[in-house]
């Protein structure tokens, strides 16, 4: 499908090296997989993510593998170094709904306790798309308008006891570009920044729950470093005037036109118990474009 051609190698539970070899007419390709995992009772889990794109709201499916029969599988999951979500299968396979908080990746691990008291489990790291769902509009009661005139702006938000941050500036501060602009994808860059999801190589079931950041106390048996981790060791390194004071009560002359402010208005405003809400203000002297842009922060939403 789509040029990409899906094998699967059924190998034996003590396998160790396997070399896969592709030949079509003159040319040959060949690829070279070792048994870096180390699990004592050569048991194993492994979570199969094909990247599908994960949404805030919308249940997916993850299958899980073995190669012996599991009766239960227990998962965990991991975001911005929080545990937001717990459970338990009784089939190889898991159904998850992503919320709000699992944002912009998550860390899953899957794992269960064997008869020995081994814990065998596996890991993988799942894009999240946010979903926002206080949603913002704003508008004006005029899309023409003179210098000084008389302007009304509409906010409306979802949920109320809403924050919402208010920017109109001159269009000519967007000719460089909209580097300091407050966008869905740039706050989900900003959050990735709290990922605690540790990018190493895994060799053993301690390192899967070391991936997330995860501590463990436990009886239970969880393989540690070994002769294969000394050698493979990676180190990474509200209504509110908004009159300008520049307005002069004196109409009895020609006004002068003094006023041409890069950022015409810049304001947090706190909606309250409201979700609708109309300001009142007096247009600057420039002759221009405005761009107002708006963007809105609540507890629940």
């Amino acid at each position: 499908e789509n040029g990409i051609l899906h094998v699967e190698v059924p190998i034996n539970p003590d396998t160790v090296h396997l070399k896969i070899k592709a030949v079509f007419l003159d040319s040959s390709n060949s690829i070279d997989v070792h048994d870096l995992f180390n699990s004592p009772n050569k048991v194993y889990l492994q979570v199969q993510n094909e990247n599908q794109e994960v949404k805030v709201g919308i249940p997916f499916n993850l299958d899980v593998k073995s190669n012996i029969h599991l009766d239960e599988i227990k998962y965990l999951v991991i975001s911005r170094g929080q545990i937001v979500h717990v459970g338990k299968e009784n089939a190889m396979s898991l159904t998850l709904n992503p919320q709000s908080s699992w944002t912009p990746e998550a860390c899953l691990v899957v794992y269960t306790t064997l008869g020995d008291s081994t814990v065998v489990n596996d890991v993988t790291t799942l894009s999240v798309h946010p979903n926002f769902e206080n949603k913002i509009f704003v508008s004006w009661n005029k899309e023409k308008a003179s210098p000084s005139d008389s302007v009304t702006l509409k906010i409306n938000v979802t949920e109320s006891n809403s924050l919402v941050g208010l920017s109109v500036v001159d269009k000519s501060v967007k000719l460089l570009g909209d580097r300091q602009e407050i966008t869905t994808k740039r706050i989900s860059e900003d959050l990735r920044d709290y990922s605690t999801i540790q990018p190493r190589r895994i060799t053993n079931p301690h390192q899967v729950f070391e991936r997330c950041n995860i501590g463990v106390l436990t009886d239970a048996i969880i393989e540690t470093e070994d002769a294969y981790d000394v050698l493979l060791k990676v180190y990474y390194d509200t209504t509110e005037d908004f009159l300008p004071t520049w307005h002069s009560a004196d109409f009895g002359g020609p006004r002068v036109r003094s006023y041409f402010p890069e950022a015409w208005i810049w304001k947090n405003i706190n909606m309250g118990s409201d979700t609708e809400l109309e300001i009142s203000t007096v247009l600057p002297d420039t002759i221009t474009t405005w761009i107002t842009n708006a963007f809105v922060i609540s507890e629940n939403l």
